[in-house]
């Protein structure tokens, strides 16, 4: 939920006055042009930057009022990012790139974690879990990404243009993994110009 949300970047503001709702297991467009602040409202929700003012709450969380502590556990515990270049590790192995997102929930018991081939077959890059992340096609790159959601099952998705940099093919499949993951039970918002992923989503914030 965001209430009265403006934050402001270099004296420029971004995003000013927005109210708005995102579901859980529902899959929420955030869209604008260019510039219009999408991947900072992404931040924003996760708790990488903290707004000028207003309210950010995600279940009973206030986010711009965590503590670093607090902030640290709700981003480890919580939340997936799945950026438009993948953030992984390039001379890690997509095995090691998907792994390390087991070591954020050391306390969840086995039988909670889907294991790594399974997500990797889940994503269909089981054949190509030990090549290096660099020798990786950029769909992908954005399936080890999304194989690393599927090991954590955080409660909050934000995926900042997954579909920018694939052909088609590939971008329809990421649209069938983002709604997979709301369907799983997840609150899912995905910055995008897709327009073939926006008419797919629940509900858009407009920016």
């Amino acid at each position: 939920m965001l209430r009265d949300l403006t934050h402001l970047v270099a004296g420029r503001s971004l995003i000013r006055d927005l109210h708005a709702n995102a579901d859980a297991r529902a899959l929420t467009a955030v869209v604008g042009p260019s510039g219009s602040g999408k991947s900072t409202l992404l931040r924003v929700v996760g708790g990488l930057e903290r707004p000028t003012r207003g309210l950010v709450r995600v279940g009973d969380l206030t986010v711009n009022a965590l503590g670093a502590g607090a902030q640290r556990k709700y981003l480890r515990e919580q939340v997936g990012f799945v950026f438009q270049d993948a953030g992984l590790v390039e001379h890690w192995s997509a095995r090691k790139n998907i792994s390390i997102a087991l070591k954020a929930l050391p306390s969840s018991p086995a039988s909670d974690q889907l294991g790594i081939e399974d997500a990797a077959d889940a994503v269909g890059i089981d054949g190509v879990l030990d090549a290096p992340a660099y020798s990786l096609s950029g769909g992908e790159r954005i399936r080890v990404a999304f194989a690393r959601l599927l090991v954590r099952k955080p409660a909050l998705v934000l995926a900042d243009e997954p579909t920018a940099a694939l052909d088609a093919e590939n971008a329809s499949e990421i649209h069938v993994l983002l709604r997979s993951l709301a369907d799983a039970g997840s609150t899912v918002l995905t910055a995008t110009h897709d327009r073939d992923l926006i008419e797919r989503c629940d509900a858009t914030i407009g920016l």
